[in-house]
């Protein structure tokens, strides 16, 4: 306050203080010191929002089962023709061309689609048109060469020397021109190794590997069955090694 000339300051002293100015600032103190320390506590204490549980979603890679498959083109074929039929006894058929040297043109592909395996090939007997099962023609080996051992060996087939089939049999081979030589393979009724994707040593075949063959039939010395045409089938079966 001023007084004349003379400017009064007052000042308020602790004993001057209302009692409810100290309990105002004791209080506020505390809020600060109560402040404080949950800074301290929520800058390491987990969150009051966290879970007691946690995990991970993890995916596992494994090796995916082989897949085994082959194509065969053409699906269809003919031994001989009408024109210039198979004779008896012991006439000859072949499909596809096997020249000396170089491989086996216009025959029948063999194209190993899937996972790297073995190829297999069998045939079956030779039914008439007729219907007439029991005219069958029976396959036989003609040269006891066959890897399988139930095969019915052609009359005179012994210890690999050639024979030829007798009445109602026939033989067939697949053949192919490998490293510069003519592979002939006998065919039984049972998946035997397809030897033409490997040369003799196995019959392995890598994905995508194809092999042309050359088919080679002998018919039977005579038949009970005077059908024009009989009807085989030849199958290739891909499968592990």
């Amino acid at each position: 306050m001023r007084i004349g000339f003379y400017q009064l300051s007052l000042y308020r002293t602790a004993s001057d203080a209302r009692p409810g100015d100290v309990q105002r600032r004791v209080f506020r103190r505390g809020l600060l010191g109560i402040g404080v320390a949950l800074a301290c506590l929520l800058g390491t204490a987990p969150s009051a929002f966290a879970s007691t549980t946690g995990s991970v979603t993890a995916t596992i890679y494994a090796q995916t089962p082989p897949t085994y498959s082959l194509t065969v083109s053409p699906t269809t074929i003919s031994f001989c023709s009408a024109g210039t039929p198979l004779t008896y006894p012991n006439g000859l058929c072949t499909y596809g061309n096997l020249p000396n040297s170089g491989p086996v043109t216009d025959g029948v592909t063999i194209t190993n689609t899937g996972t790297a395996g073995d190829i297999d090939v069998n045939g079956a007997n030779a039914v008439p048109s007729d219907g007439v099962t029991a005219d069958d023609w029976t396959l036989c080996n003609g040269t006891s060469a066959s890897d399988d051992p139930s095969a019915v060996n052609c009359p005179g087939a012994d210890n690999g020397n050639p024979g030829h089939p007798g009445s109602n049999q026939y033989a067939l081979d697949t053949e192919a021109n490998i490293s510069g030589g003519t592979v002939p393979y006998p065919l039984s009724d049972s998946p035997t190794c397809d030897v033409a994707f490997s040369g003799l040593e196995t019959c392995a075949a890598t994905s995508e590997q194809s092999q042309e063959e050359a088919l080679f039939l002998e018919g039977p010395s005579s038949t009970t069955d005077t059908s024009a045409t009989f009807t085989t089938t030849i199958t290739w079966t891909a499968g592990p090694s």
